[in-house]
This record gives structure tokens, C-alpha cells and sequence, in this order.
């Protein structure tokens, strides 16, 4: 997600800030399955273990809810503006804001994160009146999650048993760049093998740090690549990652990082999140969630978007 006064991303990406990238394979199938006006801004997503995907939907302070067998619905209505989701023991975890980021400096310190029921019904809301800009949002055991702060540079540890945020790490990599005003620093977060990912779009890459047993940093952050937009990911069991760059195509970057334009079209327009499932005739699902170019002011729908990658990724 941007930060307050964005800096409009060039359309399409400037391939030339970053390395080459590789030719393009044939595009996978996609198709467009839940579709909303423009005006509307679909921020994160993350797909149930039932193959049904639910997306927060920041302007209209909802989480929508798709399926192949019910289609596209409101699955929860939000006070605030939701922007990250993540499993929970009961039900779910929604990172929000109490103040919509156009608002500018009010935003700071509405931040809030809700814990919902399986069905959607709004429970323990705990306010976080020390953060700045919550954004990406992973949990790391059965009461702990870690939260981007792309405005402070930071990562959050939440306790939900306790209700306690503390800094859980602080570095320069996480930072916003201030040559780039408006662009989010620490954005998407990830765990995969032993490892904490995270994607930072004012310095776009994606980077690595190790994790202790304990699960606290581990050892020292490396950019595992550079990009040139990035804003949500999915790291590959392969290696590699995909990645949702804000712009008009996902990347996909291989496991010895080689970058391709795995998907580009106009149906992913501000492509902003994406999630991979299992796909019951093999291969996988990645959905991708997209604003349809509001924040560069393109008058086009917001899309969820389900692609085929029949061979895995």
C-alpha cells in the first residue's frame, strides 16, 4: 500500500532502474473474478484452506469474500479502512486504520488491529496509538504476528494474548527513502524456511533475515533482489518469488533471480497483492488483487484476478 502524497509510478514500469529483464514466456490464462467501480482501492488478500479468497477493500472499509461456487460478496463490514489480513485460531487478524492515508499526518497513530470470527463478525479491536503506517502483516505463532510499519521503518510484534506492541526490529532497509516522498517503506511481509521476507517499495527489493529459534532476528538483512516496483509478494517453494510491483504486472523472479513479466495487463492495474492456492486439477492459483490505477488517477475497475499456473510457478 502508498504512503500519503504517492509518487505516481510511470506506467509501464521503468524496467530500466533495475537489471534486464528476461524475455517473457507466454502469459498464463487469467480472468477477472470479483469486480468493483473505480473509486474503490483492494489492498491484501489471503485464501481460506475452503479455496475461498477474502480481500480488504480500504475505501469502502469492507472485506470481500470470493468463491467459485458463491461468487464475489461482502464478508465483513469495517469500522476503519482494512489493509492486512492473516489467519487466526478462531477466525481472523486485520491490520486497519482508523484514518484513510489521504488524510495525510492524521493518519499516524490510528492504527488498530481486529480480530474477526469465522463468519466475519468484528470482535477485540486493539488500538495501536504508537504506530505510524500498518501495512503488511504475518503471523509468526499461534498469538504472535509481525506488522509493517511503512511509515516508521519498523516492524511490529503484536501479542494478541497480552495485547503489547513492540518494536520488533528497526533498520534502514525498512525505511522510506526520503529522494522518493510518498513511497511506502517496509511493505509486504512473509516467513518461509527459517527466514523473515520483506519487501520495501521506496527502495524496491525484496530482503532477507534469518530467524532465531526463538523467533527474534536472527542475523543480518540482505537484499535478496532488486526490483523495479514492488509492493506485496509470494516467496516460491522453489525459490524465487512473485511479485506485485503496483504498476501493470506481476514479476516473477526465478530461483537464480533472473526477473520476468509474468503477467501484464490492464485487469491488474495497480496490482497491489497476491496469494497462491492449490489448484484442484493440478498446478496452482495465484490471485491478485489490484486498485485499477486510483492513486494514478486511471479511472479503471478495481479486479480481483484468478491466473492458471498449471506447472506450478
Amino acid at each position: 500500500m502508498p504512503l500519503p502524497r504517492r509518487a505516481a509510478l510511470a506506467l509501464p514500469l521503468p524496467l530500466a532502474l533495475a537489471a534486464p529483464l528476461a524475455a517473457a514466456a507466454q502469459q498464463p490464462a487469467h480472468r477477472v473474478v470479483a469486480l468493483y467501480p473505480s473509486g474503490h482501492f483492494l489492498e491484501n488478500l489471503m485464501v481460506r484452506p475452503d479455496g475461498a479468497v477474502l480481500f480488504t477493500s480500504y475505501f469502502a472499509s469492507e472485506i470481500g469474500i470470493w468463491s467459485e461456487s458463491a461468487g464475489q460478496a461482502v464478508f465483513a463490514r469495517i469500522e476503519g479502512h482494512p489493509v492486512s489480513l492473516a489467519h487466526g485460531t478462531e477466525g481472523l487478524v486485520l491490520a486497519l486504520h482508523g484514518v484513510p492515508f489521504t488524510e495525510g499526518a492524521r493518519l499516524a497513530g490510528s492504527g488498530a488491529v481486529l480480530q474477526l470470527s469465522r463468519e466475519g463478525r468484528p470482535g477485540r479491536r486493539i488500538a495501536l496509538p504508537e504506530v505510524g503506517f500498518l501495512n503488511g502483516m504475518v503471523r509468526q505463532s499461534d498469538s504472535v504476528y509481525l506488522i509493517a510499519d511503512s511509515g516508521r521503518g519498523r516492524i511490529w510484534r503484536l501479542d494478541l494474548a497480552s495485547g503489547a506492541a513492540t518494536t520488533w526490529l528497526e533498520l534502514p532497509e525498512m525505511a522510506p527513502d526520503a529522494a522518493r516522498p510518498g513511497l511506502p517503506g517496509v511493505n509486504g511481509l512473509k516467513i518461509s524456511g527459517g527466514a523473515l521476507f520483506f519487501s520495501n517499495s521506496a527502495r524496491p527489493g525484496i530482503y532477507r533475515l534469518q530467524l532465531a529459534a526463538d523467533g527474534s532476528p536472527g542475523g543480518p538483512v540482505e537484499r535478496v533482489v532488486a526490483l523495479p516496483g514492488v509492493d506485496d509478494f509470494v516467496v516460491l517453494p522453489e525459490g524465487g518469488f512473485l511479485a506485485a510491483t503496483h504498476g501493470d504486472v506481476v514479476l516473477r523472479v526465478a530461483a537464480n533471480g533472473a526477473i520476468s513479466p509474468l503477467l501484464e495487463t490492464p485487469d491488474i492495474a495497480g496490482c497491489t497483492a497476491v496469494a497462491l492456492a492449490p489448484r484442484p486439477a493440478g498446478g496452482q492459483f495465484l490471485y491478485i488483487s489490484a486498485s485499477g490505477g486510483l492513486l494514478e488517477r486511471r479511472g479503471l475497475p478495481a479486479h480481483l484476478v484468478q491466473m492458471e499456473l498449471p506447472g506450478g510457478a
